[in-house]
């Protein structure tokens, strides 16, 4: 840059001589027009004796002053656009420079966009009003909100409890603190509450400014979930000893109300750490199952109408071959456990009187028996009678 100003000013300085010459070759042009015309004049009128000769060499001289100046003149005007070209040149590739790196920011922009708006993570960017000024995928797809519906409303909205942006906690940002996690409460668009691990700081400007709050919330759900996988998988290996919390009469059927599993296999889990031999029936992946819940060792058999060569799998309408399986496992495994987590998709799919008779057959099969079958159930697809008749088959684990 400073080198381009040094050839902008010599610019300068030649452009100002070169008006100075042709000032001055004017000056010299209009003298000697004005010289010619009085020798000529008083050539004419033989009142000066001045000779030709005299008269040639002073037009010559001048004719070659003239040409001196004009060659200079010339050689400026040559450098001066020399230097046009090079200040030019210089411009260009300025411009070639700044566009290149502007097509970089805007590459990396992408990139760091994409970043963003990809990452598991939520993430929400607030200005210094607590307004919302920018969120990814990840938020919109934990809280069920559109992005417009989230730009230019308050950040607390988003929170049962006062968020780590505005009083003691924002003064410790200011200074240049974070906030790392923070528990709390976020509202989805339907009402519903998950709790995050958030954690915040500060964005500032190129003066060091602070303009904003970027912060990332974890999803506790998620976190929880892994908790509880790596909690059953120490209880799987023996490592956490759990008291037995139910005492399980050997040769009954016991069935557990829960919309998720945890229960179930929480009690399935404590079983076959205090000695049973398990069996179990699911509607998840065995993969999944083995990698929540920490049972390498015990036998799954997938119930879906799938196919899949790395796992025994038997579809939900094929309750004879579920009784089979049952049957010759309970007859050759002493002090045994059984779980089904899906009797909703057996009930569904053939109906609640041939999942009565199934269930029958289980109790005949099992009654008297050193084995347990455990069954979970979603009492919201059940009518009250049919619970009733339910309870009637088996005894609820509460």
């Amino acid at each position: 840059m400073a080198k381009l100003l040094k050839v902008a000013d010599e610019l300068k300085g030649l452009e100002r001589r070169e008006w100075q010459l042709w000032a001055l070759i004017t000056g010299l042009f209009l003298a000697f027009v004005f010289f010619i015309s009085l020798a000529y004049f008083y050539w004419r009128f033989e009142t000066v004796g001045i000779k030709e000769y005299t008269l040639n060499v002073l037009l010559l001289g001048f004719v070659g002053l003239s040409l001196l100046f004009c060659a200079h003149v010339i050689l400026t005007e040559l450098t001066i656009k020399r230097l046009r070209n090079k200040i030019v040149e210089a411009e260009r590739s300025k411009l070639e420079a700044e566009r290149n790196k502007m097509i970089e920011l805007r590459e990396a922009y992408k990139e760091l966009d994409s970043i963003i708006k990809d990452m598991a993570d939520s993430l929400i960017v607030i200005d210094l009003n607590g307004k919302i000024t920018a969120v990814n995928k990840a938020t919109c797809t934990l809280l069920g909100y559109k992005e417009e519906e989230l730009i230019d409303k308050p950040a607390g909205m988003l929170f049962t409890e006062e968020p780590p942006f505005k009083g003691r906690d924002f003064e410790k940002l200011i200074k240049g603190d974070y906030i790392r996690d923070y528990e709390l409460t976020c509202v989805t668009k339907s009402g519903d509450k998950i709790p995050v691990i958030f954690s915040s700081s500060v964005m500032r400007d190129k003066d060091d400014n602070v303009i904003g709050i970027v912060g990332v919330a974890h999803n506790g759900r998620e976190i929880e979930r892994l908790r509880e996988r790596d909690r059953n998988l120490q209880i799987a290996l023996g490592l956490i000893k759990l008291p037995l919390k139910y005492s399980l009469k050997m040769g009954n059927i016991y069935f557990i109300k829960e919309k998720s599993l945890k229960k179930s296999y929480e009690t399935f889990l404590i079983q076959i750490t205090h000695g049973s031999q398990g069996l179990c029936f699911t509607k998840l992946h065995p993969e999944e199952v083995r990698r929540m819940y920490g049972l390498t060792k015990t036998p799954i058999i997938w119930l879906t109408f799938r196919t899949d060569e790395s796992e025994r799998t038997i579809p939900f309408t094929k309750l004879d071959e579920l009784t089979a399986t049952v049957s010759e496992y309970v007859n050759s495994v002493k002090n045994s456990v059984v779980l089904i987590d899906c009797f909703n998709h057996i009930k569904l799919l053939n109906g609640f009187e041939q999942a009565m008779k199934f269930l029958y057959t289980m109790k005949r099969m099992i009654s008297g028996g050193d084995s347990n079958l455990l069954i979970t159930i979603d009492p919201d697809d059940f009518t009250d009678a049919q619970l009733s008749i339910l309870e009637k088959k088996a005894e609820e684990l509460k």
